[in-house]
Formats: structure tokens, C-alpha cells, sequence
């Protein structure tokens, strides 16, 4: 065990053997610093920047792993939120079990919240989550109007087939089709040509 295991692990209210074991298992995959710095995951990364680890038999987000590999399982739905802000970072002492309010809440508290315009002095997580549910109906960069959308519904063709009149992927025209994105649209009555709603 490295000589400087004891002091570390007692700064992040950690035995020696948990600290030398965490740092077994990321030698080679995160830059392990001092007690206060970021511990920088090495390895793949996910769009967002959070490191990807495969623990347990499956691949999982880093963070999740060392929270998993020093206190045990996470229960379901539990968040490993960042203190640090950092989503490579998996210093243990830099993150901390929540729920998806805790998250919000976190959020808010940093003002880290730009997506949805509103007083966060005053907002609940739970008014929060639900507008940042409704604005997820829609993708941002959305090509398609709701009365596309509406005949899209209606559409029996095949997906390829309704795709390629409006300029879209298949992938978009499932998505809607499954009800994953524009949910508050309904399907018409009689589909409308492709052509005359653009």
C-alpha cells in the first residue's frame, strides 16, 4: 500500500483499505490526484462527458462504478450527482447519492438551470422536471411542424416511405411513431400530402 493511501483516505472519510482498493481499480483508467481535486476518468467518455466504465459485467457511467465499488449496489432511480460540476470527475469525495430532485435541485442552487426560463428562487424541482419533460417532446431542432406531425400519425405507410417524403431519418418518424417525442400532437383523420404541409 502507497505511503500516502492513510492520509488521503482519512481526508475523504475513507478506511485505507477501501481508498487502496478504489485506487487499484482506477490505476491506468483516472488521474488520481489530492483529496480536493478532480480525479479525471481517462477512458471512454459519453456525449456529455461522463466516463464510461464496464463494472459488474456491464458498461455504466464511471461515477456510478466507484459509488458502487466503495458503498455497494445504487438502489433504482438513484442519481450519483457531482459537488464538483465536472461529469469526468470520479473523486468519491466529490459525489454524492440523490434522486432526480436532488439533481434539479443541485442544479438550480448552481444556476446551472438555463433551459427552462423561470425564477429559480421560486421553482420546485417537481414544476422544473415536469417543464423539462414537456420541452423534451420536441426535439430542439425540430424540421417538422405539428400538423406534420399530426398526418405522420395518421400515415400507415412504411416508415422509410413516410421518411423520405417529409426529409427525415427513419429513426425520426419511429420516435414519433412510438410516442417518444411530440406527445401532445394527435393523428388527423385523413394524412395530408407530404408536399402540400411543407
Amino acid at each position: 500500500m502507497p505511503a500516502d493511501v492513510a492520509p488521503r483516505a482519512a481526508a475523504m472519510s475513507l478506511s485505507d483499505e477501501e481508498l487502496a482498493r478504489l485506487e487499484a481499480w482506477l490505476r491506468g483508467r483516472a488521474t488520481i490526484g489530492a483529496p480536493d481535486d478532480c480525479w479525471e476518468w481517462q477512458r471512454g467518455r459519453t456525449v456529455a462527458g461522463y466516463g464510461t466504465a464496464r463494472f459488474g459485467g456491464k458498461q455504466t457511467v464511471a461515477s456510478r462504478a466507484v459509488w458502487a465499488l466503495l458503498y455497494g449496489p445504487i438502489r433504482e432511480g438513484a442519481y450519483i450527482c457531482h459537488h464538483c460540476d465536472n461529469p469526468p470527475c470520479v473523486n468519491p469525495a466529490h459525489l454524492f447519492l440523490g434522486t432526480p430532485s436532488d439533481n434539479v435541485q443541485d442544479m438550480i442552487r448552481k444556476g446551472r438551470m438555463n433551459c427552462v426560463k423561470t425564477d429559480a428562487s421560486r421553482a420546485s424541482a417537481r414544476s422544473l422536471m415536469r417543464a423539462m419533460r414537456a420541452r423534451q417532446r420536441r426535439p430542439l431542432n425540430a424540421r417538422l411542424t405539428d400538423e406534420q406531425v399530426a398526418a405522420i400519425l395518421a400515415d400507415s405507410r412504411s416508415q422509410d416511405a413516410i421518411a423520405a417524403d417529409y426529409g427525415v431519418a427513419q429513426t425520426t418518424i419511429s420516435l414519433i411513431k412510438r410516442r417518444l417525442t411530440w406527445r401532445d400532437v394527435t393523428a388527423t383523420a385523413e394524412p395530408a400530402a407530404a408536399e402540400e404541409d411543407r
